[in-house]
């Protein structure tokens, strides 16, 4: 139990990825078997995700400026002073929560899917990975990798098995992709302080390079 508490974001976070891997090694015609283990790996991290709702709530974070809760942080990209930073705060957890949750639910509905069941899997649950990641990132560099992981599987899901409308649905991801291009252009300056999402001089700049990344892909269309 000592080693789920200490290492319980990285196992929620990267528990779909080992599914995904699994579930393209199976067989193709074993369609059953596919949504099954697909199911079975989307559950695994709504019960971790749980388990950590039960300890947050036992010991909350009661300063989010003091640190994030179930916090890892290890070295990663030390040319632009990166490291691996984890964790959650009270918001942040909840949207743990909720991608944990509406993943089954998600996976359920598509239990009607016929073509290509093992990509269509595998890349539910790689998007899972890459919300995740997202949500549980304290580094800025960390936050636009699960970002543009989570990006990937989207373009698929939606130009595979999207609807008529799908051209318009990826237009507005790929102006979606612009905005955090322009948050994370700005990684450089912010070495200093190790890139930490959670410092005033990030914080207070997010906004305005969101908004920047937006409107240089509205007027490239």
């Amino acid at each position: 139990m000592e080693f789920i508490h200490n290492n319980l974001l990285t196992l929620i976070t990267f528990l779909p990825l080992l599914g995904a891997g699994i579930i393209l090694l199976l067989p193709q015609g074993n369609k059953g078997l596919v949504r099954w283990t697909a199911l079975f790996f989307s559950l695994l991290p709504l019960a971790l995700a749980i388990q950590m709702w039960l300890w947050y709530q036992a010991a909350p974070c009661t300063d989010i400026t003091a640190g994030a809760c179930f916090e890892q942080q290890a070295q990663w990209f030390p040319l632009l002073n990166s490291t691996f930073h984890i964790g959650v705060d009270g918001i942040s957890l909840t949207m743990v929560m909720l991608t944990t949750l509406l993943t089954p639910l998600a996976i359920l509905m598509s239990w009607s899917i016929e073509e290509r069941v093992n990509l269509y899997m595998a890349l539910f649950l790689m998007l899972e990975m890459g919300m995740l990641g997202v949500f549980v990132s304290l580094d800025l560099l960390i936050f636009f990798v699960f970002w543009e992981i989570g990006l990937v599987p989207m373009y698929f899901l939606i130009n595979i098995w999207g609807s008529a409308n799908r051209q318009c649905q990826l237009q507005v991801l790929h102006l979606h992709d612009g905005r955090v291009a322009g948050f994370a252009a700005e990684y450089p300056d912010h070495g200093s302080h190790d890139g930490n999402l959670r410092h005033p001089a990030v914080d207070g700049r997010v906004a305005p390079v969101y908004r920047g990344g937006w409107n240089v892909r509205r007027d490239r269309h």
